[in-house]
């Protein structure tokens, strides 16, 4: 997916949504990393799952929140063999705050040499923002993931 975001197409009449529901954002990401789109590349949305950057990282808080409303997350971004680390920000303070188990849009827009080999996996060079929070769910009639909140 290429951000921005098509809005979704409304349903035809005679036509039920066939929707696929997960417990957790966690096993939304472990159907992503199994049957999404994992490729990396500049500009085009990949699925993550928020962590606990407090448990994980030691930070003061599980996500930084700034004066003017952005987030700082730490990420794990689907992937086949089951996902890397990022950090990763929101483009702007609008939207709901983020929580460790939601699963985001994160886009990657430049990859930096100079982080990426100093950590064990050079794929957490890749700089991105999180663009929005997905609904753990997937409708089968439409290929969009569903948005529960933008954050531009």
């Amino acid at each position: 997916m290429v951000w921005p975001f098509r809005k979704a197409a409304s349903t035809p009449p005679n036509s039920l949504p066939q929707r696929l529901f997960f417990n957790s954002g966690e096993a939304f990401l472990e159907y992503q990393c199994k049957f999404g789109h994992t490729k990396v590349r500049e500009n085009h949305a990949v699925v993550a799952l928020v962590t606990d950057a407090q448990k994980e990282h030691g930070t003061e808080t599980p996500i930084a929140v700034r004066g003017d409303g952005t987030q700082t997350a730490s990420l794990r971004v689907a992937s086949p063999d089951g996902g890397f680390r990022a950090w990763a920000s929101t483009p702007s303070g609008k939207g709901d705050r983020l929580q460790p188990g939601d699963v985001v849009l994160w886009v990657p827009f430049t990859y930096k040499k100079e982080i990426g080999s100093k950590t064990k996996d050079s794929r957490s060079g890749w700089i991105g923002q999180i663009r929005a929070k997905l609904k753990p769910e997937i409708d089968t009639t439409n290929p969009d993931s569903q948005i529960a909140c933008r954050y531009d």
